[in-house]
């Protein structure tokens, strides 16, 4: 310790040791001198003997300077302050390094906070390995990602003869009006999951307050108890601390609340579309098997209405739970003959996924082609901060040899040259931390991030931190080798030549160095960019569809009278009196109704099978057709503008007297009645159970064709399975989605206002929910093509900047180094045309070579890419022709740009310098 202090009083207090030191040495010597003198010595023979005896004065100060252990500190500061400097002096230099550096990092640590919420965090929850999904599947045909659900009646023989399973636990959604004040009016119609109790078990998270509700609460009756998302008690409740034991009325029942779950924890609900949504909005209530489920009816086994998941005992493995519960399966299934038939014909199978891999299954290919752009896009950014680096090192050559030449080490001058680069990369990787901090909670706001099913949270943790190190550590390495050993396998040698320190970065060596640097950056750029481009031409296709109907200043809600106080009838009365009254607003042009709605859904389809009466006969049951049914009153289709293509709309008496009518959309009559009229003809639209046994059929009259619409998706190719729709007061539903077309253009607030006050009027009790425009609607269902896209497009609009600026730089760079050689040439009389071509051909071919390289790698990789891309071929000549033009036009101009400047040297300034 006594050591340390006394090297760091030597090192901070550096003048006063000096002088101290001199002080020492000429006392010593005035020592010695007198000691002579009383020898007898004269004063100068003394002097001359004391300073041979003595040596070198200057020895002397270097070796005490030694032993106070901060010569290397003083040498390192001294080299600081110069690198600084040197720095300074070339601002632009230094700017362009840290800004290419910041972004390049940036944007990697922003797809590793990704690929950290996605795979590196350690799990939502306790043994999350062990946590599982099970789900059925009805048809060979369909994939893993559009199945997802399974039924209470499968949940309940896989508790009772599953061995493998330490828990299992069931939840289905729902979407009720609830309210937490005494008043019970205005309720908000919310989304809540009804689950097991056993479901908590198998995620095993203890509530943040209070206690979640059990078994034994059922079992003794107590079955109105509600345990509270965080999510809604920070939002709703104020995050009120004494919220147990109060009151939360869902469709007018009082349910207790018992508890509050933490903020991490979320039950991961697929919807029906195959995407995550992992945040249910409002509560969890006890999932209460309702009367008309039975093990007799065929609805309530095989319709997969509910999730389901299991937490696998200790060694058991997710291969054994499916092969398990497929046997039992098969061993239950003769019990239900009616329903086994129907399992059999359908190929049902169950199977089980991890919850992880349940959870990022849509993210896979997205996340893969992210990881892969972002790579690249740094591997540009490393190469052009190496050729900047060595440009600027070759063009020192000289001063490089002459330090060698005055003894400085080959060590000393690359931890020059190195701490100038550290200290750049140090400065652009904190940037780059602010950048991705910034850029994080850009896209969070701007739900660029939905896309991933677990969203990494704003803000900058000690993982991202480390990651920014590592690939701070990895472009020190990467420039090192590429910017600054090329630089000493030069200045190595015995002597520097003239020619070396007059050519510099234009000898044979250097010019082979860039082009190989010049040759991957090209390589790299061309994938980005035809990427970019491919993804930018299929969105502007996206803008291009026709949704087959009009949707400006239309406007949707939803509203969900309360079942315990409306039946069908009653609900049926109610819609008409709302529908009248809005009809009577000025600003009101048309009101309609429907179950759902076109795109309300984005993707879920409302899937039936059909029969078609004349075909009964020739009933294929293992091969019934389908295709999608809405239920919608007679005036939805004037708020869309969808004409009649044959028949008629829905008369009012067909209302009134619930006919059994139904109208059919143009793709459904080419499916089923092609070159027929479908007018008057019969068909069924009802569950696969039905259609295979022939019960509770209602036979439905076509009235009328209209023409088809995007109803499911908006990317889907027309709706291939064709549209049935179906008076809404044959079944009318729990809940209705209201569609109004305003004349003129109005505020959504507006009309949810006039709806609320129109409501309030009839009932308080009845909930509104999701109130949209149907573009916001229409822009949903393409947001996540648009967020993909702005990814893209800005990887590869960020990776062209950067390398054009590389490129340009490093062709300049080179040519301008030959200037005094073309002068020669020119006062030789060479011709300019030659020079020129001279000058740019080995670029060129470089570049040339870089940009075929890249073509090529591209057309083998873009397959990858195909299921991003809307009517865009992913080998789509227009774009990679754009791209090759474009950056041999880049190149070109460049290289012709930079030797047409180098040739107009005055021939005899360049022999006057020679």
């Amino acid at each position: 310790m006594n050591k340390l202090l006394y090297s760091l009083k030597k090192l901070f207090g550096n003048d006063y040791s000096e002088d101290q030191l001199d002080r020492e040495i000429t006392f010593h010597i005035e020592m010695s001198i007198q000691q002579k003198m009383d020898m007898g010595m004269t004063n100068e023979q003394a002097r001359k003997e004391v300073m041979r005896e003595f040596g070198g004065i200057e020895q002397i100060k270097e070796s005490t300077r030694e032993s106070w252990g901060v010569r290397s500190v003083l040498t390192c500061c001294r080299e600081l302050s110069l690198t600084l400097r040197q720095l300074y002096k070339r601002p632009r230099y230094s700017l362009v390094i840290i800004i290419t550096l910041a972004v390049c990092v940036g944007l990697n640590i922003i797809g590793f906070k990704i690929v950290d919420s996605l795979y590196l965090n350690p799990g939502l929850y306790k043994d999350e390995n062990r946590i599982v999904r099970i789900a059925d599947r009805y048809n060979l045909t369909n994939t893993y990602d559009s199945s997802w659900g399974t039924s209470f009646h499968f949940y309940r023989e896989r508790e009772e003869q599953s061995e493998l399973v330490e828990n299992i636990g069931f939840y289905q959604g729902d979407d009720v009006n609830i309210h937490i004040d005494n008043e019970h009016s205005n309720p908000e119609f919310l989304s809540i999951s009804h689950v097991t109790p056993s479901l908590f078990e198998v995620f095993g998270v203890q509530p943040l307050l209070g206690r979640v509700f059990t078994q034994e609460d059922l079992d003794s009756g107590d079955k109105k108890l509600a345990v509270l998302t965080y999510h809604y008690w920070a939002t709703r409740c104020n995050k009120d601390k004494d919220i147990i034991d109060q009151t939360v009325w869902i469709s007018t029942i009082p349910y207790k609340i018992v508890g509050v779950m933490p903020k991490n924890f979320v039950i991961p609900r697929t919807t029906s579309d195959g995407r995550q949504d992992l945040f249910t909005k409002a509560l969890y209530v006890p999932f209460i098997r309702p009367v008309y489920y039975s093990a007799d009816n065929p609805r309530d086994r095989n319709i997969p209405y509910g999730g389901c998941f299991a937490r696998l005992k200790s060694g058991a493995t997710v291969q054994q739970l499916e092969l398990e519960l497929n046997a039992i399966n098969q061993r239950n299934g003769p019990q239900h003959p009616v329903q086994y038939e129907y399992e059999q014909n359908s190929g049902h199978h169950t199977y089980v996924k991890p919850l992880r891999e349940d959870l990022v299954r849509n993210a896979k290919s997205a996340l893969a082609i992210l990881v892969i752009a972002l790579a690249l896009f740094l591997v540009i950014g490393c190469v052009n901060i190496s050729a900047l680096a060595l440009n600027r090192n070759m063009d020192r050559l000289g001063e490089i040899g002459i330090r060698l030449s005055l003894g400085a080490s080959r060590g000393q001058l690359f931890r020059f040259l190195l701490m100038e680069m550290v200290i750049l990369i140090i400065l652009g990787a904190i940037l780059a931390l602010c950048l991705a901090s910034a850029g994080l909670q850009w896209m969070s706001d701007a739900k660029m991030l939905a896309y991933f099913v677990i969203m990494p949270q704003p803000g900058i943790n000690e993982n991202a931190v480390l990651f920014a190190i590592a690939l701070a550590l990895a472009v020190v390495v990467i420039v090192s080798v590429i910017g600054l050993l090329p630089v000493f396998r030069n200045a190595g040698r015995a002597e520097i030549s003239h020619e070396d320190t007059r050519v510099g970065s234009g000898s044979k060596k250097s010019k082979v160095h860039k082009g190989a640097l010049l040759f991957a950056q090209l390589t790299a750029t061309v994938i980005l960019l035809i990427a970019s481009g491919l993804l930018f031409r299929s969105f502007l296709k996206i803008l291009e569809i026709d949704p087959g109907f009009d949707s400006e200043q239309i406007m949707t809600a939803a509203v969900r009278p309360p079942n315990l106080l409306y039946d069908g009838n009653e609900r049926s009365a109610l819609m008409e009196k709302i529908i009248r009254e809005l009809s009577e607003l000025p600003y009101v042009e048309a009101v309609g109704e429907a179950s759902w709605g076109p795109l309300k859904l984005q993707g879920a389809g409302q899937s039936f099978d059909l029969l078609i009466e004349r075909d009964m006969q020739n009933l294929n049951k293992g091969n019934i057709p389908e295709c999608y049914r809405d239920s919608v009153n007679r005036g939805y289709f004037d708020v869309f503008g969808i004409p009649f293509l044959r028949g008629r709309n829905f008369s009012a008496a067909e209302q009134k007297n619930r006919s059994a009518v139904a109208i059919i959309d143009e793709k459904f009559a080419n499916l089923h009645f092609p070159g027929e009229d479908p007018i008057g003809k019969r068909i069924a639209v009802t569950f696969a159970y039905e259609a295979s046994t022939n019960q509770n059929l209602n036979w439905l009259t076509i009235v009328g064709v209209v023409p088809s619409i995007k109803t499911n998706n908006l990317l889907n190719e027309g709706d291939v399975l064709g549209q049935v729709f179906q008076s809404r007061y044959m079944h009318p539903p729990w809940w209705i989605n209201l569609f109004v077309k305003a004349k003129t253009p109005i505020e959504l607030s507006t009309f949810l206002g006039d709806l609320q006050t129109i409501v309030d009027r009839e009932n308080p009790h009845i909930g509104i929910g999701f109130p949209e425009t149907m573009d916001e609607i229409i822009q949903r269902n393409y947001q996540d093509q648009q967020n993909l896209l702005g990814f893209g497009v800005v990887v590869g609009m960020l990776s062209l900047l950067i390398c054009v600026l590389g490129l340009v730089g490093s062709i300049a760079n080179s040519v301008g180094s030959q200037t005094k050689e073309i002068g020669i040439r020119m006062a030789l009389g060479a011709r300019t045309g030659l020079v020129l071509w001279g000058c740019m051909s080995l670029w060129v071919h470089y570049a040339f070579a870089g940009i075929l390289a890249g073509f090529i790698l591209m057309l083998s990789l873009s397959g990858h890419l195909a299921p991003f891309l809307y009517q865009v071929s992913h080998i789509d000549i227009l774009t990679y022709a754009t791209v090759v033009s474009l950056l041999a036009t880049i190149v070109i101009t460049a290289a012709c740009f930079s030797a047409r400047r180098a040739t107009r040297i005055n021939p005899v300034v360049a022999l006057r310098a020679e």
